[in-house]
């Protein structure tokens, strides 16, 4: 299901359509994990950031202590279908994914008989009736920060608050950094005291946060510019060799498994749960 047009400010119809090029383009000649992670390692790498990714997830939801089976579940951004995937394995039957790109939309359909998969723009005007539904459960995922426009950003936590029926829950990874760091043409890190003011303003409160990484990604909510030039400096060979991804990834999981479970906040991405009273 395509996102039907609706009337925008032609800056953020540019921007707009800009983020599902630049997605399009990169999907298309990377359907892997490496095209949805970082894209600065090889496959292996990134196997080992998103075994961690999916262990920290589901401690998280799991302590929700939600009928997953009788759940209504919308994931947003799912691009190659990792996180479809990962709550087919909580046991929810009624799930829709959902993606800025008709490549991912499409295959995620194909991949995953018996979901329903919708082309959306999440910071769209018409995003909420695109989906035509709320959910007890929507997730979006290491997502939110490549909405580079301020005002695209606002309109997407509108809509995704907008998803989230009365008691259920909004499940988001983001970087939360303390300073606001200068923006790219592809990512926005935003503060952590803009994001939660936001998603307060629009009705919901927030339940847990906890890291996601603390070793194995980018320090980028740090103000030492030495340690992050050290951490690419250490990283260099596996962003070369993809043999070396493994052997980097082997090591630092156990390591960040431990981390973040002790720590209650990491120096990149967190994740964040809200629930809607």
């Amino acid at each position: 299901m395509s996102v039907a047009n609706t009337p925008a400010s032609p800056a953020k119809q540019e921007t707009a359509l800009n983020l599902a090029s630049f997605w399009e383009q990169r999907l298309s000649k990377n359907p892997s994990l490496v095209g949805v992670g970082h894209i600065g390692f090889g496959l292996a790498y990134n196997e080992w950031m998103y075994r961690l990714r999916k262990v920290v997830f589901l401690r998280h939801v799991r302590s929700l202590g939600v009928h997953f089976r009788k759940a209504d579940v919308l994931d947003v951004g799912s691009g190659v279908g990792f996180w479809i995937r990962v709550w087919k394995s909580l046991g929810v039957q009624s799930l829709t994914g959902s993606d800025i790109t008709a490549f991912a939309t499409r295959k995620i359909g194909e991949e995953n008989p018996g979901i329903r998969a919708v082309q959306l723009d999440i910071s769209s005007h018409s995003a909420l009736e695109t989906l035509g539904a709320k959910y007890d459960l929507v997730s979006a995922i290491d997502m939110l920060y490549h909405i580079v426009a301020d005002e695209n950003y606002e309109a997407a936590i509108g809509n995704l608050a907008g998803a989230v029926r009365s008691g259920g829950h909004l499940i988001i990874t983001e970087n939360f950094v303390h300073e606001q760091a200068p923006k790219s043409q592809v990512q926005a890190n935003r503060t952590l005291r803009f994001i939660t003011d936001l998603l307060q303003k629009n009705g919901l409160e927030i339940v847990r946060r906890g890291p996601v990484f603390v070793l194995m990604n980018y320090p980028v909510d740090t103000r030492s510019a030495l340690l992050k030039r050290l951490w690419l400096l250490a990283t260099l060979p596996a962003s070369y060799f993809d043999f070396m991804g493994h052997v980097y990834g082997a090591f630092l999981y156990p390591v960040d498994l431990v981390l973040t479970r002790l720590l209650q906040e990491g120096p990149s991405t967190e994740i964040l749960i809200c629930r809607k009273p």
